[in-house]
């Protein structure tokens, strides 16, 4: 992810390079959440997880 933020900022800026970082950790963010809350719905409805 750090080679990409380097390009976009040698293309674009540095603003977009650290908008595009802020925007990417929030999605990663996002997903790790949506992954925990399917996690405990399996769980819940199993009663066995995965692993």
């Amino acid at each position: 992810m750090t080679d990409i933020a380097d390009y976009i900022e040698l293309e674009f800026g540095r603003e977009r390079a650290d908008r595009f970082e802020y925007d990417m950790k929030r999605e990663i963010g996002e997903i790790a959440s949506n992954g925990e809350e399917v996690f405990a719905t399996t769980k819940s409805v199993t009663g066995e997880g995965f692993g």
